[in-house]
């Protein structure tokens, strides 16, 4: 397998991981500011679900690896990063749709 499968798995991973946490942190700081207090339980459910994805998407099929079993493997490397980036690009999706149907109802 040549190196570029893995930088493009490696890459997919961290907008990923990084992602979310970035946009939750401005998206709760926005909501405190706001005084939406009563609407961050939003972010507290995004997170559990992110938690989830990570757990299936990054952790769990990395130390399954970790015996070096996956050696030269691509699948489900692959798949499993995009439908991380995924998962991580509708819970920010979602939680802006949220912020912007808030601030509508307001």
């Amino acid at each position: 397998m040549s190196g570029a499968h893995y930088d493009l798995i490696s890459s997919l991973v961290l907008v990923g991981l990084l992602s979310f946490p970035a946009y939750s942190v401005y998206w709760v700081t926005r909501q405190l500011r706001g005084g939406g207090w009563r609407r961050l339980w939003i972010a507290m459910v995004a997170f559990l679900a992110w938690c989830v994805a990570t757990y299936f998407c990054f952790i769990r099929p990395m130390l399954g690896c970790l015996g070096g079993g996956c050696a030269d493997k691509v699948s489900p490397f692959l798949e499993l990063a995009v439908v991380y980036i995924f998962s991580s690009a509708m819970l920010i999706v979602l939680m802006h749709w949220c912020r912007a149907k808030n601030a509508d109802e307001n």
